[in-house]
């Protein structure tokens, strides 16, 4: 019975951490650079637009449901060493509430919240979208340097500060 359990609940929580993997690996590798070509303003719009509609039942099912599961297995993991891979499906499970919700939760919400904030239009708007873009390649693990390298020829295009180096 509680092997049975152990079963439904590292794949239904596979299932919902690969969903929101996928999210965020399309948001990471299109989105991200995308609005870093837009001028600030218009990304800034976009993004509190896309910090709106995410909120909606389908992601916070995935998020939240993968989030539990992961921590239900996370606890439960030591207490089922007799069962096969253990060890690997604690250490997967405590990852994904560390690293995926844990620092969702610890850094992009507040810096979502601070964008959403802003005014689109304004001359804050560029230091919070900057915050915002280093923030989301972080968290996200992408190569900052790419990154920054493409956001500093999108500033120098706008006449925008420089994001990768401080010069």
């Amino acid at each position: 019975m509680t092997g049975d359990l152990i079963t439904v609940g590292t794949v239904a929580a596979a299932v919902a951490s690969a969903l929101v993997a996928g999210v965020m690996f399309a948001f990471s590798t299109s989105v991200m650079p995308a609005l870093g070509r837009r001028p600030a303003p218009e990304g800034t719009a976009a993004m509190q637009a896309m910090n709106s509609a995410i909120l909606n039942p389908a992601f916070g099912l995935a998020f939240g449901r993968a989030a539990l599961l992961c921590a239900v297995l996370s606890v439960t993991a030591p207490f089922t060493v007799d069962e096969s891979h253990a060890l690997l499906r604690g250490l997967g499970a405590a990852l994904y509430v560390v690293g995926t919700f844990g620092v969702t939760m610890a850094i992009n919400v507040p810096m979502n919240v601070q964008l959403d904030a802003a005014n689109a239009g304004s001359a804050e708007n560029v230091a919070v979208s900057s915050l915002v873009c280093r923030g989301c390649v972080t968290a996200t693990g992408l190569p900052l340097p790419d990154i920054l390298a493409q956001s500093d020829e999108a500033a120098a295009r706008q006449h925008l500060p420089r994001l990768g180096k401080s010069g």
